[in-house]
C-alpha cells in the first residue's frame, strides 16, 4: 500500500511543482530512475547517523569511498535530471502558458542552480511525507473500521 501511495505522491508533487507527470502509478512500466534516485540519499544520509564516530563517514567522503561515493553519484544524477527538466521547461516556457511552481521560479529570475535546489526541496519531502501520511491514514481508518465491526 505504501509503495502505491509513494508513487501517487511523487506523481502529484511532480505535477504541481514541475508541471510534468512521471507516470509512476503505471505499474506496467518500470519506476523512473529519478524516483529510485531519491531513495539512495535518504538511506545513505541516515547511515551517517548510525556510524559510531562521525569521522568514519567524513573520511569516506574525503576519499570518495563506499556509501559516500554512492551518495555523491545519486546526488549528481538527481541534479542532472532536475537540470534537464528545468532546461526543457525553459524551452517550453516560450510556447506554453502553463502555470506551475517551476514556471514561477523561472519567472522570478532565479539562477538555474537555485531553482534546481528549490525543486529538489519540494520533491524530496513532498513525496515521502505525503505517502507516509496517507499510509498512516489508511491504517488508522482500517483500525477504526475493525473497532466499529467488533461493537
Amino acid at each position: 500500500m505504501q509503495e502505491v501511495l509513494r508513487r501517487f505522491a511523487f506523481d502529484t508533487i511532480c505535477e504541481v511543482s514541475l508541471g510534468t507527470n512521471p507516470s509512476c502509478l503505471d505499474l506496467s512500466s518500470p519506476v523512473p530512475p529519478l524516483v529510485e534516485a531519491f531513495d539512495g540519499p535518504s538511506k545513505f544520509s541516515a547511515m551517517r547517523g548510525v556510524e559510531p564516530v562521525s569521522a568514519i563517514w567524513k573520511c569516506k567522503r574525503a576519499l570518495n569511498l563506499g556509501s559516500e561515493k554512492k551518495l555523491k553519484e545519486f546526488v549528481n544524477f538527481i541534479h542532472s535530471s532536475v537540470n534537464e527538466i528545468i532546461q526543457a521547461k525553459k524551452q517550453k516556457l516560450e510556447k506554453d502558458g502553463a502555470n506551475d511552481l517551476l514556471l514561477r521560479f523561472l519567472g522570478a529570475g532565479l539562477d538555474d542552480e537555485m531553482v534546481r535546489d528549490m525543486v529538489i526541496s519540494f520533491l524530496m519531502p513532498g513525496r515521502d511525507t505525503t505517502s507516509a501520511a496517507l499510509t498512516w491514514l489508511s491504517d488508522y481508518q482500517k483500525n477504526q473500521d475493525d473497532v466499529y465491526i467488533r461493537r
